[in-house]
């Protein structure tokens, strides 16, 4: 009979069951799927979700809140893509997701709080080169998309 945790089998007995028993393999993958995983929950729930105040001005733009400050020059925008995030069928989610690649390798990703106010988003960033927006692009990974 296997011990289990409902039977009336002792700690030691169950111990030596999964010493014995278990191949060594399956100890090792199942030591690294919790090592995994008490690391890559919490790093999962502190994801920066800050609400931001965004502003277009004439030359660069501006996004603020209660920690920092950052202001990006037109100048130094490599490319803004500007996503509908959709679910597996398809179907919108009725969330934008603006990424903004700036400077050399540095990424700022935004999400707009109400889904109506794209259009006057897209106005006020309508000063950028065309060249610099890219739409729709299923190619880059999405930070909220169900998985």
């Amino acid at each position: 009979m296997l011990p289990a945790s409902g039977s009336q089998s002792s700690e030691e007995m169950k111990t030596a069951f999964y010493i014995l028993a278990v191949p060594g393999w399956l100890k090792y993958f199942s030591a690294v799927a919790m090592l995994s995983l008490v690391i890559l929950v919490p790093l999962f729930l502190m994801r920066l979700k800050i609400p931001s105040s965004l502003s277009v001005f004439d030359d660069f733009l501006s996004i603020k809140n209660k920690r920092f400050s950052l202001t990006i020059r037109f100048s130094k925008i490599k490319k803004v893509f500007v996503n509908d995030l959709t679910n597996f069928r398809g179907q919108s989610k009725f969330k934008l997701q603006i990424v903004i690649t700036y400077d050399k390798f540095k990424t700022l990703t935004f999400y707009l709080a109400n889904y109506d106010d794209s259009e006057e988003l897209m106005e006020s960033l309508a000063k950028l080169d065309i060249g610099k927006f890219g739409f729709y692009d299923k190619k880059l990974p999405t930070f909220m998309d169900e998985i």
